[in-house]
């Protein structure tokens, strides 16, 4: 016997089987014109935020005409071709940033190298490690004249030990013919190291870089020596160039990496701003960090941290003449502070012993040298939309490049911080454009001061 399906107890809505599923709002042509409208205007949300339609560009390189500038861009091609980030997300600068800073880069280079201490004109402990190529067949034969030593001075409360520095080591032992690396460790962030003096790195001490270059220049006397900073390292490096001119003729030349050039422009840029502010709170916090594992030293009221001396060529002092009138850094407030200037006005103006923040703000700033960097080969690069550097401070290196016949400086429209991905859609090259850059510039720096000689 044939049966069919009883409607009953379906809703009359319905009335029978072939339309029960009418209630569907996807087969509604309203509905389909909703979710038409939802992708695309998701579609046009992503585009806009990973900035996909904007246009990879030839970095802006700003020198003045000279044999030697012209010279050392026709030996870095890299400087005529476009940098192209990461397609899916590399012209985004936040992406690019937070992508540095979580992951480093996409290889973790295993290197060898060997550990050093050394003491600083103030007893402060100072690591370095040098690197050497694996293969140490590389350096046999070869005199000391051709085989170049790299100076490498990284960014805030970093070390030798972090990824980007690896790989940027990596590619610098690789690409530079017979070349090592000593790469300096900040007061502070060296694991299971105690201070040896109440203090650990500042924005602007040169006082560990002097004594990492003196223990280079002595242990490899012929060498050339190159130097490069990252960001805080860049300031560092430039204000050692610049504090007492004749170190500048024991380089062959230097590299400026993503630095702000003025702390105090710096601080005002990061503390305004609901995205600067973000950036400023994880700067503090990285600070904060190393702080704390020195906290016993730090906040110590003992006569050895109130006669410290401070890292400056002018010594601060306070209206009596004498720099033991600064009191001692504010504990809770240091830990409590989240903005650059609250911190440095509790803790670091307080321990490099300045009477106001603005003042330790001027001494730590390599800008006030920088003119002193005159007759000398150095390279600034900095990324147009690097949201920790203020706009108004990328005009420093272009106005010095253009007065100095040695100086260049390279503007990116993107890049970051430090970041510099390129190539790939959703995963970057191992190596990035910033290496890439590094490894030229330095080899075009050698041909040309070996031609010379």
């Amino acid at each position: 016997m044939n049966s069919e399906p009883s409607s009953a107890g379906l809703s009359p809505a319905l009335g029978s089987w072939p339309v029960s599923y009418a209630f569907l709002p996807s087969q509604t042509p309203a509905w389909n014109g909703f979710l038409v409208v939802v992708l695309a205007v998701l579609a046009l949300v992503v585009v806009r935020l990973c900035k996909l339609l904007e246009p990879s560009e030839v970095p802006q390189v700003v020198c003045k005409s000279s044999a030697f500038t012209e010279e050392i861009v026709r030996r870095c091609p890299i400087l005529a071709e476009r940098y192209r980030p990461t397609i899916a997300w590399g012209k985004n600068t936040h992406i690019q940033l937070w992508t540095f800073g979580i992951f480093g880069r996409t290889e973790k280079p295993t290197l060898e190298s060997t550990l050093h201490t050394l003491k600083t004109e103030d007893g402060a402990r100072v690591t370095f490690c040098v690197f050497e190529n694996e293969d140490k067949s590389v350096y046999e034969g070869i005199p000391q004249s051709q085989q170049p030593i790299v100076v490498l001075c990284p960014g805030i409360a970093g070390h030798c030990y972090a990824h980007y520095i690896r790989t940027h080591i990596k590619v610098l032992l690789r690409d530079i013919p017979h070349s090592r690396v000593v790469a300096l460790n900040h007061v502070g962030t060296d694991e299971g190291l105690e201070l040896t003096t109440p203090r650990i790195f500042s924005y602007g001490c040169t006082l560990e870089l002097s004594a990492v270059v003196d223990w280079t220049r002595q242990r490899y006397p012929s060498n050339p020596l190159l130097a490069i900073g990252f960001s805080m390292g860049a300031n560092i490096l430039c204000k050692y160039l610049g504090e007492k001119p004749e170190r500048q003729s024991w380089f062959v030349g230097a590299m400026s990496c993503c630095q702000g050039y003025r702390a105090d422009l710096l601080a005002e840029y990061l503390d305004s701003g609901i995205v600067p502010r973000i950036y400023s709170t994880v700067l503090v916090f990285s600070m904060q960090q190393v702080i704390r594992k020195h906290r016993s030293k730090l906040f110590t009221r003992s006569k050895a941290s109130i006669r410290m001396r401070s890292c400056s060529e002018s010594s601060p002092v306070c209206a009596n003449g004498s720099s033991c009138c600064i009191p001692p850094p504010d504990e809770t407030r240091t830990f409590q502070s989240h903005l650059m200037r609250s911190f440095d006005e509790s803790f670091s103006r307080r321990i490099w012993k300045y009477k106001k923040v603005e003042d330790f703000y001027t001494a730590e700033s390599c800008g006030p040298v920088l003119p002193k960097i005159s007759d000398f080969p150095i390279l600034f690069l900095n990324s147009e939309d690097d949201p920790l550097v203020p706009p108004q401070t990328l005009e420093i290196p272009a106005e010095h490049a253009r007065k100095n016949e040695k100086s260049i400086s390279v503007l990116t429209r993107h890049g970051s911080h430090l970041a510099f991905f390129e190539g790939g859609v959703l995963m970057p090259n191992p190596e990035s454009w910033l290496e890439r850059l590094t490894a030229q510039y330095f080899n075009a720096l050698l041909a040309t001061h070996s031609t010379a000689s």
